[in-house]
C-alpha cells in the first residue's frame, strides 16, 4: 500500500523536510499548522515574516477571515524580490525566480497575539509592525517574541516616546518615518525610510545602513550625504545641468529605484559607473535612451518610446524586463536577449483613446527563446496565430483590446504551459493546453463547447471565469479541480460534478433560477462565496448587449440547498431575509464554522445558525435579539460582528446582552452607545477579549471604557486604534524584562 505523505516526509532528514516546507504555498501550509506531526514545520515557514495590519478604525471588520484552502500549486513572480542563486550564477547576478514567498499575515495586533496564545512555541523571523504602539503591546505581553525576531515598524513620527521605546535591547531592522526623524536612528537599524536626507546626517553614523528610501527631493549636490554602504536605494534626482550628469551614488548600490526630474530637455543621466548594480527601476517616465545604464544589469523596469534595435539586446545578462510603452513600438521587431526568463509590457494608454486604434501585435513581436513568463497589458490586438511561443513558457497573461472580441484567432501554446491568463478575447472554439494548472479567463467570450474542454483537463487546479456571460454551465470536472471563481457572470443554470472542489466564487452572479433542479453545488465544497446578484430579486432591464439566453428573472431564494460539508459561507448586499436563511437549515451544516453575512435584511435570529459558529457576522441588518443569552449559546465565537444594528435601542430597554467565554473580537462599530451602555453588555467572563471596534459612536469615551473593561478582561489592548500606552503618564511609563 502507498505511503501517505506526511509518512514519506517524517522518513526524510530535517533539513530535506525544512527545504520542501519552503517549496509550499503558503495556501497549504495553513491547513497543516494544527497537524501533530508536522504543524512545527508548516508555522515556522510560515513565519519567515509576519506582517501586522491596522486598518483605520472606520473600516474594521473583526469577522473579515480569509479561509486558507489548498487550492492552488503555482508559484508567485514578483518584479519586487529577486532570488540570488550563487550556485548557479557564481557572478552575483540576480535572477528572477518563480519561487514561493511565504507570509503570514494579520489583520491588527489583536489578532497576532491572539495567535501566540494558540501557539506559543511559535517563533517569526521578521516582524513588521504598523506602528510603536504594536511593538509595546506585544513586549508587555509575549517579551520572548520579539527577542530572536528582526523588527520592522512602519508608521513612526519621531516622538519622545517612541525613541524610548527605540532604546529596548531588541533589533530594529527597518523605521519608516511618516514625516522627519527628530531623534538619532538606531546604530543597528538597517533599513530607513524617511522624508529627506537630513534624517540621515552625518552620513557616517549609519555604517550599518544597507536600504534607504528618500521620498523629497534631491539635488546633486546633496549626494555626498547618502550613507556609503548602501546596498538598495530609492530616490527622485532633480537634474539641472544640459548635459550628461555622472550620479556619484555608491559603488556598493545592487539596487535601485529611481525617478528623475529634468530641468533642461538635454538632460541625461550616467549610471554606467555602477558595476554592482543588479537590478534598476525607474518610476517615472523617463525614456530609456537617456539613461546609461551598466551592462550587468539583470533586472529592468523601464519606460520605452522609439526604442533602437540594441536598446534591450546590449544586456546580456538581462533576465528579467518590465516595460511601459505608449507607442507599440516594442512590438515591432526590437530583439531582447536570449537571457531574459520574464517579460512583462503594460502599453499605458489614455483612458479617452481605451477603445480606439488597438495595436495589433503579431510576427514582429520577437519573444525571447527562454522566456518562462509573459504578460501583455493594453488597448492591444493579438494575432495569436502568428505568435511562435518557446517551448520554456509556463506563464502567459494576456489582456488585450474589447474589440478583439469581435474576431478569433486561433492560439497555440507550449505543451507545458503551467499558467493562463487571458482577458477580453474571443475564445469560442479555442483550444487550451492538457498541461494547465490554473486557468484565468476575463471578460471573455464562451459557449458551451468552449466550456465542456475544460472537464477534460486533468491537470487544472484552479478555473476562474469573470464578468463573462456563461449560460448554462453543465460540466463534469476531474479531481484535480479545487477553486472555482465566477464573479460576477451571467449563469442560466449551474449543475456540476467536482468531486474535490473546495472554494467557489459566485460573487456578483446572475443566475435564473436557485432551484435545486437548476442550481446546486457540489457537497465537496468548503467555502462559499455568494452576495450581491446572485442573492437578489431580479426584474428586466433593458439591455443594448445581445444575449443567447434570459438575464435578469425573479430569483427563489428559499430552500437553498447548501453543501455538506461546507464551513464558510459569506455573502453582502443581497437583501436576505430571515425567512430565507431559516429554509437554508443552516443548523444542519454540522461543519459550518463562519458566517457572514452583513448588509442583508435579517430581522429574526431564532434558529436561523449552529452554535457551533467561530465567527459570526451580522453587521448592517436590523436584527431583533430575542433574549439576553442568545450570542452567549455560541460557546466556540470568537469573532462577533454586529455593527450598525441599532444595539442602543436593545439596551435602552435596559436589557443585558451576554457574550461567550470564548470570545476574542468583536465589532460595535455605529451602535450610537454611550459609556454607560457598557454596563448592559455583560463581559466579564470574556477573559480572552482583544479587541472591540467602537468607531462611530460619539458618545462613547474610549479611554474611561477601556480602563474600566480592563479589571475583567485583562487582555484588552485596543478599541479602534487607540492603545494603553498611549494613555500613561510619563511617571508612570516604564519598561521590564
Amino acid at each position: 500500500m502507498k505511503k501517505p505523505f506526511i509518512d514519506n516526509l517524517l522518513d526524510l532528514p530535517e533539513d530535506i523536510i525544512e527545504l520542501i516546507f519552503a517549496k509550499i504555498p503558503d495556501e497549504y501550509l495553513h491547513t497543516y499548522i494544527d497537524n501533530p506531526l508536522i504543524g512545527t514545520y508548516a508555522l515556522d515557514t510560515l513565519f519567515a515574516k509576519v506582517t501586522i495590519d491596522s486598518p483605520e478604525s472606520g473600516t474594521t471588520n473583526v469577522c473579515r477571515s480569509t479561509m486558507h484552502i489548498p487550492v492552488r500549486n503555482d508559484s508567485v513572480i514578483s518584479k519586487e524580490r529577486l532570488e540570488l542563486n550563487e550556485s548557479v550564477y557564481p557572478k552575483r547576478h540576480f535572477v528572477p525566480v518563480l519561487y514561493v514567498s511565504h507570509e503570514f499575515q494579520f489583520a491588527s495586533i489583536y489578532q497576532f497575539l491572539h495567535f501566540i496564545e494558540m501557539y506559543p512555541s511559535a517563533n517569526p523571523k521578521i516582524i513588521s509592525f504598523y506602528n510603536l504602539n504594536d511593538v509595546y503591546a506585544t513586549f508587555k505581553t509575549y517579551p520572548y517574541i520579539l527577542k530572536g525576531a528582526d523588527i520592522q515598524v512602519l508608521n513612526l513620527t519621531s516622538s519622545m516616546l517612541e525613541e524610548e521605546i527605540l532604546c529596548l535591547p531588541f533589533k530594529f531592522q527597518k523605521l519608516r518615518y511618516a514625516g522627519d526623524c527628530g531623534y538619532e536612528v538606531p546604530y543597528n537599524v538597517t533599513e530607513v525610510e524617511v522624508m529627506d536626507l537630513i534624517s540621515v546626517v552625518p552620513p557616517e553614523h549609519y555604517s550599518n545602513l544597507r536600504s534607504l528610501t528618500i521620498h523629497e527631493y534631491v539635488q546633486v549636490s546633496e549626494l555626498a550625504y547618502i550613507p556609503s554602504n548602501l546596498q538598495k536605494l530609492h530616490i527622485v534626482m532633480v537634474l539641472e545641468t544640459e548635459g550628461c550628469e555622472i550620479l556619484n551614488l555608491p559603488i556598493s548600490l545592487q539596487f535601485l529605484e529611481l525617478g528623475l526630474i529634468f530641468q533642461s530637455p538635454l538632460g541625461r543621466c550616467d549610471l554606467s559607473h555602477l558595476t554592482n548594480l543588479q537590478s534598476l527601476r525607474c518610476m517615472n517616465e523617463v525614456p530609456v535612451g537617456i539613461i546609461n545604464i551598466p551592462k550587468s544589469i539583470a533586472d529592468l523596469s523601464i519606460y520605452t518610446q522609439l526604442p533602437a534595435l540594441d536598446t534591450f539586446s546590449k544586456y546580456r545578462n538581462l533576465k528579467s524586463l518590465f516595460i511601459k510603452n505608449r507607442d507599440g513600438t516594442i512590438f515591432n521587431g526590437i530583439p531582447f536577449p536570449q537571457s531574459l526568463q520574464v517579460l512583462s509590457i503594460d502599453m499605458i494608454v489614455m483612458k479617452f483613446f481605451e477603445f480606439i486604434n488597438p495595436i495589433k501585435v503579431g510576427r514582429e513581436f520577437l519573444i525571447p527563446p527562454n522566456l518562462t513568463y509573459l504578460v501583455i497589458d493594453g488597448n492591444v490586438d493579438f494575432k495569436l496565430a502568428e505568435f511562435e511561443f518557446p517551448p520554456s513558457l509556463h506563464t502567459l497573461n494576456l489582456k488585450g483590446s474589447p474589440y478583439s472580441l469581435s474576431h478569433r484567432s486561433r492560439l497555440e501554446m507550449p505543451a507545458h504551459t503551467t499558467e493562463l491568463t487571458i482577458a477580453r478575447q474571443n475564445l469560442i472554439g479555442l483550444e487550451f493546453p492538457q498541461s494547465l494548472t490554473s486557468l484565468n479567463l476575463e471578460a471573455c467570450e464562451l459557449d458551451s463547447v468552449t466550456l465542456s474542454k475544460f472537464t477534460s483537463m486533468t491537470n487544472l487546479v484552479s478555473l476562474s471565469i469573470t464578468g463573462s456571460d456563461i449560460g448554462e454551465f453543465h460540466s463534469r470536472f476531474t479531481a484535480s479541480l479545487k477553486s472555482l471563481n465566477l464573479k460576477d457572470s451571467g449563469l442560466l443554470k449551474f449543475r456540476i460534478v467536482a468531486p474535490n472542489l473546495k472554494m467557489l466564487d459566485l460573487t456578483g452572479c446572475k443566475i435564473e433560477s436557485l432551484d435545486h433542479t437548476s442550481f446546486e453545488i457540489p457537497d465537496s465544497v468548503i467555502c462559499l462565496e455568494i452576495g450581491g446578484e446572485i442573492l437578489r430579486q431580479f426584474y428586466p432591464e433593458p439591455d443594448p448587449k445581445p444575449r443567447d439566453f434570459p438575464f435578469l428573472v425573479n430569483n427563489n431564494r428559499l430552500n437553498l440547498r447548501l453543501p455538506r460539508s461546507i464551513k464558510r459561507l459569506a455573502g453582502r448586499f443581497g437583501y436576505l431575509t430571515s425567512k430565507e436563511v431559516l429554509s437554508w437549515n443552516l443548523q444542519r451544516s454540522k461543519y459550518l464554522t463562519s458566517v457572514l453575512l452583513s448588509d442583508q435584511k435579517l430581522t429574526r435570529l431564532e434558529s436561523l445558525f449552529p452554535t457551533t459558529l467561530r465567527i459570526l457576522d451580522l453587521s448592517n441588518n436590523e436584527i431583533t435579539i430575542p433574549n439576553s443569552i442568545f450570542f452567549k449559546s455560541f460557546k466556540k465565537l470568537e469573532k462577533l460582528g454586529i455593527a450598525y444594528v441599532g444595539l442602543d435601542k436593545y439596551l435602552s430597554k435596559l436589557a443585558n446582552i451576554q457574550f461567550p467565554d470564548s470570545l476574542v473580537e468583536m465589532d460595535l462599530r455605529g451602535n450610537n452607545l454611550t459609556n454607560g451602555s457598557f454596563r448592559y453588555l455583560k463581559l466579564s467572563n470574556c477573559k480572552r477579549l482583544r479587541f472591540i471596534a467602537l468607531d462611530k459612536n460619539p458618545r462613547c469615551d474610549p479611554e474611561t471604557i477601556l480602563t474600566e473593561l480592563q479589571e475583567d478582561c485583562p487582555l484588552l489592548i485596543r478599541l479602534n486604534n487607540t492603545a494603553l500606552w498611549e494613555m500613561e503618564t510619563d511617571s508612570e511609563y516604564e519598561f521590564s524584562d
